[in-house]
């Protein structure tokens, strides 16, 4: 999240630290400017929000405010553990007619995942330096990079084939 001001003059956003405008050159007086908040919404979308003439400390509030109502709201997926994932995954696979050799692979790839992360565990709470923990106890492990490689494709395209499904 970003809180952006506005040049009185031509209108064009410019950063807080900016003492000129960007587009115009104008100066930019300390007060009486309209302010503006840039963030992302839970579905990654990018989104500008004008927070009008307020004062400085007052866009800093608002930004904190969404930054807090961000973090409290439930994100997408937060209720699927990592064996519901790799279930619906897998079911999918068969569904789809995939080969045998395709599918135990996932299969062995999912019983790492859920080895270390947990059966039981949300997929909300996998963080990416998880993520990276977990590729790098693979390599340590003995495993090539493509088969690492090969470990992340499957639970990404899990992940992604799940939130689809949670979203409908």
């Amino acid at each position: 999240m970003a809180v952006s001001s506005e040049c009185p003059h031509c209108h064009t956003p410019n950063g807080l630290a900016r003492k000129v405008c960007s587009k115009c050159n104008a100066k930019i007086p300390l007060s009486g400017l309209r302010y503006w908040l840039r963030f992302w919404d839970h579905d990654g979308v990018s989104k500008k929000e004008s927070l009008g003439k307020v004062t400085l400390k007052e866009a800093k509030d608002a930004e904190q405010q969404r930054i807090v109502d961000a973090k409290s709201k439930k994100r997408v997926g937060s209720e699927l553990t990592w064996k519901d994932l790799s279930d619906r995954y897998l079911t999918k696979l068969q569904a789809e007619n995939a080969s045998n050799r395709y599918t135990s692979d996932n299969r062995l790839y999912f019983e790492r995942f859920m080895d270390y992360f947990g059966r039981d565990n949300s997929i909300s709470e996998t963080t990416p330096a998880l993520i990276r923990s977990f590729r790098s106890d693979l390599r340590t492990a003995g495993l090539s990079e493509a088969t690492c490689d090969r470990h992340l494709a499957a639970g990404k395209a899990a992940w992604n084939y799940s939130v689809d499904q949670v979203k409908n």
